[in-house]
């Protein structure tokens, strides 16, 4: 086998076993009422023709506009990490 031939078949196996480009990376975004908050994740009530409750996992680089609370209005926007939602986004509405 030439070096040609096992550069390319290493890269072929490298690039099989790296992760898809597509998938986890897209952001996603939802709007709805907090049900329940904590430091480490929020429920969201959204109408049942947008799924229902989403559980959101907050990180510390998750920026947030103002004061999470049960009741408040919020938009989140999330990324899938391994089968978990994780807010980089959650901004507060304030009310009318």
């Amino acid at each position: 086998m030439t070096i040609t031939a096992r550069v390319a078949a290493l890269l072929l196996a490298v690039a099989t076993m790296s992760e898809p480009l597509i998938g986890d990376d897209q952001t996603h975004a939802t709007r709805g009422t907090v049900k329940s908050a904590a430091t480490s994740e929020i429920v969201v009530v959204r109408p049942k023709n947008r799924g229902g409750e989403i559980t959101i996992a907050l990180s510390p680089s998750t920026h947030v506009d103002g004061d999470i609370r049960v009741g408040a209005t919020v938009s989140v926007r999330y990324h899938d990490d391994h089968g978990h939602h994780v807010a980089t986004a959650v901004a507060v509405e304030r009310p009318h």
